[in-house]
């Protein structure tokens, strides 16, 4: 659960080191990202993904807003299309937005094209971390197509 006294607290600092915020979302997830990044540690085939730019790679071009019914139909026929099926029960899940189902429909298509050697890297070039470890958004980007 949020500590709200320790995300003030939190907030404060990052304004006054780094002349920015941050969200509420963004530091409640801070948990997840620490257990995270302590699997990363143990197990290199872990990889990062981004849904929205799975999805745009899907649909080789921008998609409409996801939380429109136009941007979500579209997403779903993005996922129909390559394979990916998700269970209509997944979108009556209490606590998790039919968004999310999405999303996550979104990494499974991107763990696919990890396992099957067809993934690309954001950036191309993979920079590494403090611990020298590859920090990138993996799977998504699509290869260019020649002109």
């Amino acid at each position: 659960m949020l500590n709200e006294l320790a995300y003030a607290a939190a907030l404060a600092r990052l304004r006054e080191n780094e002349g920015r915020g941050l969200s509420a979302q963004s530091y409640a997830l801070r948990e997840k990202i620490f257990e995270v990044d302590a699997c990363v540690e143990s197990d290199p085939r872990i990889r990062e993904v981004h849904p929205e730019i799975s999805f745009t790679a899907l649909a080789e071009s921008p998609l409409r807003p996801k939380k429109t019914p136009s941007g979500f139909d579209q997403r779903a026929r993005l996922l129909r299309k390559s394979g990916i099926w998700l269970s209509p029960d997944a979108f009556e899940l209490k606590g998790v937005g039919a968004d999310d189902v999405l999303d996550a429909g979104a990494a499974a298509w991107s763990a696919r094209r990890i396992a099957n050697g067809a993934a690309r890297s954001l950036p191309t070039a993979l920079e590494v971390d403090e611990r020298d470890r590859p920090a990138a958004v993996r799977s998504a980007v699509p290869a260019i197509r020649p002109a």
